[in-house]
């Protein structure tokens, strides 16, 4: 549960120029996101929960998700 959090965290900081607080779902589902992702299965691209998981302990999570989802990698 922390790593998902951990991850629509990485996910609210990609966002610019908000006037409200979004809760992660809501910016998931206005950036798209989950046109391919779901949280708990697999759709055409991974669950969330599981890239969560992936990156559960890395110290440079955060760094590593926000230069990805900025480069469009894997996408």
């Amino acid at each position: 549960m922390k790593a998902t959090l951990l991850l629509l965290a990485v996910v609210s900081l990609l966002q610019v120029g908000v006037s409200r607080a979004q809760t992660g779902e809501e910016l998931l589902a206005s950036k798209g996101c989950l046109g391919c992702h779901a949280m708990d299965s697999t759709k055409a691209g991974p669950a969330l929960q599981d890239v969560a998981a992936k990156h559960k302990g890395d110290p440079q999570a955060q760094s590593k998700l926000i230069a990805v989802l900025k480069e469009g990698k894997g996408h």
